[in-house]
C-alpha cells in the first residue's frame, strides 16, 4: 500500500472497543496507524468511524445548547 493509495481514519475494534486511528485503502482492511495505540488483540477487526456510523447519517448535527 502506497501513501497515495491510503487515508487515515477514526476507527474501532470490534472486540474490544478501542478506538484507534488507522490507515484505509479500497478494498482493503484497516489497519493502525501505531502499534502503540491500537488495541491488544490477537486478530483485531477495525472498522471505521464515520459519520454515518456514528450519528445515523452523512451529515452532522449539529451541537445541542
Amino acid at each position: 500500500m502506497t501513501s497515495d493509495e491510503r487515508e487515515k481514519a477514526v476507527a474501532v475494534c470490534d472486540e474490544c472497543a478501542t478506538i484507534c486511528t488507522a490507515w484505509i485503502a479500497p478494498g482493503a482492511d484497516a489497519v493502525s496507524i501505531s502499534p502503540n495505540t491500537g488495541c491488544d488483540c490477537e486478530e483485531s477487526s477495525l472498522r471505521v468511524l464515520d459519520a454515518q456510523t456514528v450519528f445515523g447519517s452523512e451529515e452532522l448535527r449539529p451541537a445541542s445548547g
